[in-house]
């Protein structure tokens, strides 16, 4: 949390004084709404129970509203200032690196957070952004398929060597924020008969849906996309076999689009598998 703060805060102030008010409005939504309320919040709640991490998780917590607020108030003024008064009632002696006195009575007059870069860290970001992208994707098939709240499912992913180690000490928190259980984490991992796929942080999600899945719909989304996959491979195809653009375009360039081209025939490749075995099912 703290470098995620030091990072939205940076770049929100660079935004506001670009006058780009638009791109700190996103990026504020995405934060305070994606990844402190949706995420943070929920993963304090057994630290929030422990009496040893109680008070430090209530620290971090308080920072963190404290911070949004500030970076909110140019563009939420009055909804900030209500918060702020509320806030101050119990916590108006709280004091940051950025105020020289306390905190003011009024937000208008409150410091404008500047953390420190050293609180950054672009691994611990780039592994909590990770296990987001995982969190949605599941939480989407979830959604898909009409799967009751509190209903675990079994989750397969297979991830490049990379990523799963950002992804294994995350396993936990992967299974409480996804109701699941991660049954396989790693290079290679093959779908089960009746998993339902989708692909996230260059993952590929496998959700066993056997007894739950909805086997018309499923099959329903699965034409939808390759008929989708089917369109861009043929936008795809003429760049990397059109010789005036590989004469003119700088070899990164032309590379990259032969990369596309191949990510989407493999992941074609994958979801025709799963569609032939959904249909055979059904019959």
């Amino acid at each position: 949390m703290l470098s995620r703060l030091a990072t939205v805060a940076a770049e929100v102030s660079d935004n506001i004084e670009n006058y780009h008010f638009a791109e700190a409005a996103r990026i504020l939504y995405a934060f305070a709404w994606d990844e402190f309320c949706s995420a943070y919040l929920e993963l304090c709640k057994p630290r929030l129970n422990d009496p040893e991490q109680k008070n430090r998780a209530c620290h971090m917590l308080l920072l963190g509203l404290d911070t949004i607020l500030r970076l909110l108030h140019p563009i939420m003024p009055f909804v900030t200032e209500e918060i702020w008064q509320n806030l101050s009632q119990d916590h108006g002696l709280r004091q940051y690196p950025w105020d020289t006195n306390l905190i003011p009575p009024s937000i208008m007059v409150a410091a404008w957070p500047r953390p420190p870069e050293t609180w950054q860290d672009p691994t611990t970001e780039k592994q909590f952004q990770t296990f987001l992208e995982i969190v949605s994707a599941i939480r989407e098939i979830r959604s898909r398929q009409n799967i009751p709240p509190r209903k675990s499912v079994d989750v397969s992913i297979c991830t490049p060597s990379e990523k799963q180690v950002l992804l294994t000490p995350m396993k936990s928190a992967i299974e409480a924020m996804a109701v699941c259980n991660v049954v396989a984490l790693a290079n290679g991992v093959q779908p089960v008969t009746g998993s339902a796929e989708i692909a996230a942080a260059d993952c590929d999600i496998f959700i066993d849906l056997a007894e739950l899945i909805d086997v018309d719909a499923e099959l329903t989304r699965l034409r939808r996309e390759l008929e989708k996959l089917d369109k861009a491979i043929k936008a795809k195809q003429g760049k990397p076999n059109n010789e005036k653009f590989i004469s003119h375009a700088p070899p990164a360039i032309v590379q990259k689009e032969r990369q596309q081209l191949a990510d989407f025939e493999e992941t074609r490749t994958k979801q025709s598998i799963i569609l032939e075995e959904l249909q055979a099912r059904k019959k």
